[in-house]
């Protein structure tokens, strides 16, 4: 009976402790690791730097300390790492490699807005709202507003011809208001004259809510007012060149064209154009 002889076997290394084998013919007891700690005269001592217990919760059986391990000075270089390739830096992401183990991936940078400040990360993550990434991507730095101040040397060129342009068209809206009951007034469409006078004279005043420190409204504003009313303006202009074309057009007596020359139709073209934009 090999197994019942074996379950008493027991001897001494050549460290003398005492070594006990179990009925699977196994080493019942752990040991110690030891790292031999050599000196210049030749001698050494025995450091214990961890331990092998085969009863202990499943893994923790093996536990080395590699900090206190010292190595011979002859060793001057350092382990080489398990893995593919090393740590990404900061500002890049690790890219799996098709067909390649867990451990081998690519360094792709940060995608547009996302950064990384840490060596081996997965993935970039977003700067928060009131941050942005810096061109390394590896940080996120504070937002800081930029708006053209009314100081400035481009907002009082912006402001002045804006008002010079303003008071131009207001002159000759009033003029055309004044002579609105002559004949070259009613020939030009008098109607479509004044609502394109009116919007070019709003183009020009919305420039203002482009300068200064923004506010919500004017947030809000600058593009809306500014994209409608230039609307109104191209249609009227568009609304009083197809006027004239269908006019000269429909010069013949029998011209199936004359039932469209009227002011109905150039004011379904500015109020469709006009309602697309604003839509």
């Amino acid at each position: 009976m090999v197994h019942s002889l074996l379950q008493r076997i027991s001897f001494n290394n050549s460290a003398g402790d005492e070594i006990t084998l179990n009925e699977h013919e196994e080493i019942a007891a752990g040991f110690d690791i030891a790292n031999l700690v050599t000196f210049p005269n030749n001698s050494y001592v025995r450091v214990k730097v961890g331990k092998l217990d085969p009863q202990a919760p499943p893994g923790k059986e093996l536990i080395i300390n590699g900090n206190g391990i010292q190595w011979h000075r002859v060793f001057t270089q350092v382990p080489p790492l398990s893995l593919c390739n090393a740590n990404c830096l900061p500002g890049y992401e690790k890219k799996k490699k098709e067909g390649k183990k867990f451990c081998c991936y690519d360094c792709d940078p940060c995608p547009r807005g996302m950064f990384s400040d840490e060596k081996g990360l997965e993935t970039c993550a977003r700067c928060p709202p009131e941050q942005y990434p810096n061109e390394e991507q590896n940080q996120c730095i504070p937002k800081k507003p930029h708006f053209l101040g009314f100081g400035e040397t481009l907002a009082i060129v912006s402001t002045f011809f804006a008002l010079l342009f303003s008071l131009i068209t207001a002159m000759i809206l009033g003029i055309f208001i004044k002579h609105r009951d002559t004949a070259i007034v009613k020939a030009n469409n008098r109607s479509l004259t004044y609502i394109l006078l009116v919007s070019l004279l709003l183009c020009f005043l919305c420039i203002l809510m482009f300068i200064g420190t923004p506010t919500e409204a004017t947030c809000f504003l600058r593009q809306t007012a500014f994209g409608i009313v230039f609307s109104v303006a191209l249609s009227s202009i568009l609304a009083k060149t197809i006027s004239v074309v269908l006019a000269f057009m429909a010069t013949k007596p029998d011209s199936t064209i004359r039932k469209w020359v009227g002011k109905k139709l150039a004011y379904s073209i500015v109020l469709s154009c006009s309602l697309i934009q604003t839509l």
